[in-house]
């Protein structure tokens, strides 16, 4: 095996523990995240700059040993174009990348969506 190879496989499977203790409700310490977001008026980018975005914060997570997760829902939600690659031949899922499963233990989470306001308030 390759050295990127074996980091990969040591990459995923730290990545995928972190993401059971997640769903099992257990209390977890030490699990740090690097999370894509691409929200309403965030400054995203096309679709370029939003691949070009989520390979380099998945580059910067496997280097620095953290979870890999992405919170895009702008122009629409992610998960009604991509999902979670799974093993071949198994439901086993390589890289969880969903923040659905961490949103209940945030660090630091805080998004405000006032549209109607920000509209109003322009015109």
């Amino acid at each position: 095996r390759s050295t990127l190879e074996t980091n990969l496989q040591h990459y995923l499977a730290r990545h995928r523990a972190m993401v059971a203790a997640l769903q099992a409700g257990e209390e977890v310490s030490g699990v740090r995240a690097l999370v894509y977001t691409c929200n309403p008026f965030a400054l995203c980018g096309g679709h370029g700059d939003r691949i070009n975005g989520i390979v380099t914060t998945f580059a910067l997570a496997v280097l620095s040993d953290r979870m890999f997760l992405m919170d895009f829902d702008s122009p629409i939600p992610v998960h009604h174009v991509l999902k979670p690659r799974r093993r071949q031949g198994s439901e086993e899922i390589l890289l969880d990348w969903r923040v659905a499963h961490a949103a209940a233990h945030p660090s630091h989470q805080f998004y405000l969506d006032d549209r109607i306001t920000f509209q109003a308030d322009i015109d």
